[in-house]
């Protein structure tokens, strides 16, 4: 849908490409972003393309499952936790707490808590962009989110 609108899609792929070369969050940490962002707004289409190379990126698969399945982050590092419970925060509740944003900073920066959001809100607009164009999974790809 992009294609449309060239100038639209050189800064919009241009986003994740620039964090990808300047960000502070590393490709395993921005995989668990984008994960978390694709579960929390049950898109399943962003998550079928990110489950699969996610452990390439070096997410393993308890955290990959702990998003899937909306499990307790209870057991994982204090990094991850801390992506998943902002991530679940911020797209539930649309807002993040005091403690939580504190914590954040502290493990992240700032530059990293920007980066973090801007993440997730980069991939809602993918979604969105999918969404309106009624991109669906081509059949030979299976759907890995479970969706109720």
């Amino acid at each position: 849908m992009l294609l449309y609108s060239p100038a639209l899609a050189e800064e919009f792929g241009g986003v994740m490409e620039s964090l990808q070369k300047q960000g502070v969050l590393g490709k395993r940490l921005t995989e668990i972003a984008i994960l978390v962002t694709a579960r929390e707004t049950s898109h399943q289409f962003v998550w079928s393309a990110h489950e699969p190379i996610a452990p390439k990126n070096g997410v393993e698969q308890a955290i990959i499952d702990t998003i899937k399945y909306n499990k307790d982050v209870s057991g994982l590092g204090e990094k991850e936790s801390v992506i998943i419970q902002y991530g679940r925060q911020l797209l539930r509740e649309k807002k993040i707490s005091a403690d939580l944003f504190a914590k954040s900073v502290k493990l992240f920066g700032y530059q990293g808590v920007v980066e973090l959001t801007g993440t997730m809100a980069h991939y809602v607009g993918v979604g969105i962009m999918l969404d309106a164009a009624n991109q669906q999974q081509p059949p030979s790809r299976p759907a890995l989110l479970p969706i109720p």
